[in-house]
């Protein structure tokens, strides 16, 4: 073998290892894009998610507020009519 044959090879395995580190770069870049693209969604459904989640907060806070107003009434109307009762019970 002459010394060129070496040459040629060392010339091509460097033209090889330009191209894998080419693609490499390239498949860097892509994967840096993506997991961009993936932090902005979840920071968007995260920020879906609360919203959501304050909505239903507040829509259970006012639901139980009625849910004890409409207890109060009955029990005072319970014990109107039980006082009512009583007095016409022990005047009469």
């Amino acid at each position: 073998r002459s010394p060129f044959d070496y040459g040629d090879r060392i010339g091509r395995l460097e033209g090889i290892i330009e191209q894998i580190n080419d693609r490499l770069g390239s498949l860097e870049a892509r994967m840096t894009s993506l997991e961009s693209n993936l932090e902005a969604r979840m920071t968007s459904f995260k920020d879906s998610l609360e919203a959501r989640m304050s909505r239903l907060e507040s829509s259970h806070r006012r639901d139980f507020r009625w849910l004890v107003g409409t207890m109060i009434g009955m029990w005072v109307t319970t014990m109107g009519l039980l006082l009512t009762i009583a007095i016409k019970v022990f005047a009469g």
